[in-house]
């Protein structure tokens, strides 16, 4: 057993180090999009926005939103900032709370492409923790008290625990499990036959297997779908800023041809 908690903990160290590694590129972009915005917003938008202004023409729309997004950050950026570490704080109070901690984790489970990625590593762990103890003859429902505080995600775990409360009440395991509404038909399937043929620790070892698999194929499958969304949004803000600035300088480019 304790071999397998061992591999276990070692698996967890390195699902998280290549997580870590799917997302710094992500969050290196990110960063340098909001510093970016933050030096174009300040210093650059504002010489072009009184250059704009001057001219007695129609500007095209990207310019005019840009202007209005300017306008906006320049006459409340005191109101905006106030409001962001207002926000920031009372996120991080409501997240140390019981219903925050739920909410919270329930939201983990459906952010696209994450979401997955994080169930597949708490089913894992599930089926591993869940194997690990009934194969040293703890009981069903103490195993899954213990298994419910190792899944990493409170509201599986609270689902957990209402599973230990159905069983300890007469009901088998896998119904509990299908009831739950948030554990993979797999899960539930292989479950179920390892309690009606009795190899109810092969058939868990079996999920912890297959969900092993797929988190590594997962997390790096996961910078290939990231990657090409950055960059599109990159290349429509490039091309948005691009087209703000530079229609009207044709525009009033033209204007001077023609009046010449």
């Amino acid at each position: 057993m304790l071999e397998r908690l061992a591999g276990l903990l070692e698996f967890q160290l390195k699902t998280k180090e290549m997580l870590t590694s799917a997302v710094r590129y992500p969050i290196f972009v990110v960063t340098t999009l909001v510093v970016a915005s933050i030096v174009l917003i300040n210093f650059v938008i504002p010489r072009f926005a009184v250059l704009f202004r001057g001219a007695r023409m129609q500007l095209p729309l990207p310019t005019r939103v840009l202007l209005a997004i300017n306008d906006v950050f320049q006459g409340y950026a005191t109101f905006l900032l106030f409001a962001v570490i207002v926000l920031a704080v009372a996120f991080v109070f409501y997240k140390r709370s019981k219903p925050g901690t739920l909410l919270i984790d329930r939201l983990k489970l459906r952010i696209p492409l994450i979401g997955p990625i994080i169930l597949k590593i708490c089913m894992s762990r599930f089926a591993n923790m869940f194997e690990n103890l009934i194969k040293v003859g703890i009981p069903v429902v103490r195993t899954l008290e213990v298994v419910s505080r190792t899944v990493g995600n409170e509201y599986i775990a609270q689902r957990i625990l209402e599973i230990g409360g159905k069983i300890e009440k007469g009901m088998g395991i896998a119904r509990p499990l299908k009831e739950a509404g948030i554990f993979p038909s797999l899960v539930i399937h292989l479950v179920s036959t390892g309690e009606q043929t009795g190899s109810l620790e092969e058939m868990l070892n079996e999920v912890s297997t297959h969900y092993d698999r797929e988190i590594t194929y997962s997390i790096s499958r996961l910078s290939t779908w990231i990657e090409p969304i950055l960059t599109a949004g990159l290349s429509l803000m490039v091309l948005f800023l691009a087209l703000a600035i530079f229609l009207p300088w044709w525009n009033m480019m033209g204007a001077l041809r023609g009046g010449g």
